[in-house]
């Protein structure tokens, strides 16, 4: 193989597609990785939240616009959640919840 790469030359094309999925592959198991401890599961919900995947869109256009761009990232995130570890999702969406149940506990009295 030459230094320089060549789109024209099957065997650089393969080699980049191959380099290609096995990050791609990578960053699910780092994914996944994370999502087997409780602290990497907070800090994916938080950024999920972020996100604003389980919000409505604000009324004012400028602001559609950007929630539009942080729900399609949050939307991939919880893709790749998915097809790394659909448990944990599952899991992390629990914990959540048991959070919110506590707060509202606590804001009750």
């Amino acid at each position: 193989m030459t230094d320089e790469y060549d789109a024209g030359l099957q065997e650089h094309v393969d080699s980049i597609a191959s380099f290609d999925k096995n990050w791609d592959q990578q960053l699910i198991n780092d994914l996944a990785s994370m999502m087997r401890t409780a602290s990497g599961r907070r800090v994916v919900w938080s950024i999920l939240e972020q996100c604003g995947i389980h919000t409505p869109f604000p009324s004012d256009q400028v602001e559609m616009l950007k929630a539009s761009g942080r729900r399609e990232l949050g939307l991939d995130l919880r893709e790749w959640i998915l097809t790394s570890d659909n448990d944990g999702y599952t899991l992390m969406r629990n914990e959540h919840l048991n959070r919110m149940k506590i707060r509202k506990e606590l804001l009750d009295g």
